[in-house]
């Protein structure tokens, strides 16, 4: 379907597959854009390539994401745990990323992204990897906590991770 906006992805249990959970807004003759969404209270395991992934073909967006409160285990995966790409106001809190054996989270394949807020993610033990831009002009690989809480990555240059989800 083209150009749908708010809907939610709640409440289920995904395994054993490729891509746990994908959604593409894309272009064609004109933008098909994918906003509003929320991805919550999920459970993703054995995935062998990303677990969740919003990827925006350039010229397209997903704005204002919410991924929140899904538990990814034993991603296999070569790309990441969760992954986003061209939008605005994304929000990614209290997920639980454990056993990923390649990146937890990647935002932005270009340049055209902010993140609203990235806070109380669980990494599990697995080394910490969380990039950002990854083929545009600013690429960032954050491989501790420290770095990606010192990052200014948030919308108007906030640090992830030092937040309040009152706010």
């Amino acid at each position: 379907k083209s150009s749908n906006d708010t809907w939610t992805i709640s409440n289920n249990f995904i395994h054993n597959c490729a891509v746990g959970w994908y959604a593409t807004p894309y272009v064609t003759t004109v933008a098909h854009n994918q906003d509003n969404h929320k991805v919550y209270n999920n459970v993703i395991t054995n995935s062998t390539d990303i677990a969740i992934l919003i990827y925006s073909a350039t010229g397209s967006h997903a704005d204002n994401a919410e991924i929140y409160n899904n538990t990814i285990v034993s991603n296999v995966s070569s790309a990441a745990g969760i992954s986003i790409s061209n939008g605005a106001n994304f929000k990614v809190f209290n997920n639980i990323i454990q056993g990923t054996s390649n990146k937890q989270m990647t935002f932005a394949y270009e340049d055209y992204y902010t993140i609203a807020e990235s806070d109380y993610n669980q990494w599990g033990t697995s080394a910490l990897t969380i990039q950002t831009h990854l083929y545009g002009t600013d690429y960032h690989a954050y491989t501790s906590l420290s770095s990606w809480q010192a990052s200014t990555e948030l919308a108007g240059g906030g640090h992830p991770g030092t937040g309040d989800l009152t706010s």
